[in-house]
């Protein structure tokens, strides 16, 4: 595992010692396009490179607004290796929710997926205090705007970068090095369910060491496919695709879209994942309503075979022993129900999945279980990076939330309150100051 402590030098030391190791892929017009790691910085540094020409610099702000394509991944790298701070939002925010984040965080600059973003940012633009200029990735419909100078299309920015870089050949190198873990590298934004939106802050330090924490407790290899399909303005998207690829040195991979999730996910068959507990339940619920469709053959097979994996996984959660003959049915099961239910839903080389963001119900948990799916609860929040309890593989259970990771101090006040010392605690709320840190006192992690 690298000492690296920031995103930038971790990409660097990516591109150093595993350049031609397939670091990203996204799935277009029905073809995976994939990118090694020296493909990948490139193209970071020659959009960052394009950024620093038009002045973004350290303390910058850059928005990315769409769904999990590459460009945007680039983006915010580019933004982070400059000193500057990624700030994701989500790609369904109506146009007030968007205004006030952008305004908030005094936007820069925006990088937007396709036509709906961009228009939906264009609507705001006269509200919009500090945005410059507004980067498209995808050019169809963008014709029209081809005369607005503040608004730029992603090769154009990159060409620029690579006419700067010729120029300043050890910019981008010189602007990594002087990034700090201290310094804010992403600004996730939170519901704002009792009020606005609040901007947590997080330092490449909160991220890196997170992570690292993260890797020493779960079985990540160099050769591993994450799949990348979770908003980018969510937190364990940051660290759970973002993080974990750029120190482990494993491959994420975008979908092509959320319509097509399932079927480019089964393509892949991605080693490991985080979903959300809303997925899951709609997976589930889809093969009940498959099996329930099916020949009455077919829905006999999977009840009796399903029943039988939920019954073992039942005692094996109260240790009670499994007998011979419910061995066998599950040998049976294993080539009838459960490797063809992995193979269609793309669980077929998960060797872990986490569900977090909310419970799951024990029923559901369970289910997955049986299916053979190494399905584990994770708990954090983007106050504390989204990490503060994992279940080992032994331990999965859908009736708690497993423990404290190594390094990370849990305790509840006389109030009820849940108090967190991590490294992966936030540097505070942006213009808010002595916010949530002031709640934390002393379980504020030195120098997290």
């Amino acid at each position: 595992m690298t000492n690296a402590d920031t995103l930038g030098a971790l990409l660097l030391e990516n591109e150093r010692t595993r350049p031609t190791k397939p670091a990203i892929r996204e799935k277009d017009l029905g073809i995976w396009r994939t990118y090694d790691w020296a493909e990948y910085t490139q193209n970071v540094r020659d959009f960052a490179m394009g950024l620093a020409k038009r002045g973004f610099g350290a303390g910058d702000k850059l928005c990315v607004a769409g769904n999990n394509r590459p460009r945007l991944y680039w983006a915010e790298l580019a933004a982070i290796s400059l000193g500057g701070t990624a700030v994701p939002v989500y790609q369904d925010a109506i146009a007030t929710e968007l205004q006030y984040v952008l305004n908030n965080a005094d936007v820069k600059v925006i990088v937007a997926e396709d036509q709906e973003q961009v228009d939906k940012v264009l609507s705001l633009r006269d509200g919009l205090t500090g945005l410059e200029y507004l980067v498209y990735d995808d050019s169809r419909g963008m014709a029209e705007l081809e005369d607005d100078a503040a608004v730029l299309s992603f090769e154009e920015v990159q060409a620029d970068g690579v006419e700067y870089g010729r120029a300043n050949p050890t910019a981008f190198a010189d602007a990594v090095a002087k990034v700090k873990s201290t310094d804010i590298a992403l600004m996730a934004y939170t519901s704002g369910t009792t009020g606005n939106p609040k901007g947590v802050m997080l330092s490449h330090g909160n991220m890196v060491r997170t992570c690292r924490t993260f890797l020493e407790n779960e079985d990540v290899r160099e050769s591993d496919d994450l799949f990348s399909y979770l908003p980018l303005a969510w937190v364990g998207e940051a660290i759970y695709s973002t993080t974990v690829s750029l120190m482990s040195g494993c491959s994420c991979n975008c979908p092509e879209g959320p319509e097509t999730f399932r079927r480019d996910g089964r393509e892949l068959g991605a080693t490991g994942f985080v979903a959300a507990p809303r997925s899951l339940e709609m997976v589930l619920s889809e093969i009940q309503v498959k099996a329930n469709d099916a020949s009455g053959i077919k829905r006999w097979v999977f009840n009796t075979f399903r029943d039988v994996a939920v019954d073992i996984e039942n005692r094996k959660a109260e240790g009670l022993p499994i007998s011979l003959g419910a061995k066998l049915k599950r040998a049976i099961g294993e080539i009838l129900v459960y490797g063809p239910i992995r193979d269609q839903y793309a669980f077929r080389r998960a060797r872990w999945v986490y569900v977090g963001g909310a419970p799951l119900g024990p029923d559901s948990f369970r289910f997955f279980r049986a299916m053979g799916i190494n399905l584990k609860q994770v708990y954090g929040s983007t106050e504390v990076s989204g990490l503060v309890t994992l279940q080992s593989d032994e331990m999965a259970s859908p009736d708690h939330v497993g423990k404290p990771c190594p390094g990370i101090e849990v305790r509840i006040d006389d109030n009820g309150e849940v108090l967190i010392k991590s490294e992966g605690v936030f540097q505070g709320s942006l213009k808010m100051a002595g916010s949530a840190l002031a709640t934390l006192g002393s379980w504020k992690a030195p120098d997290s």
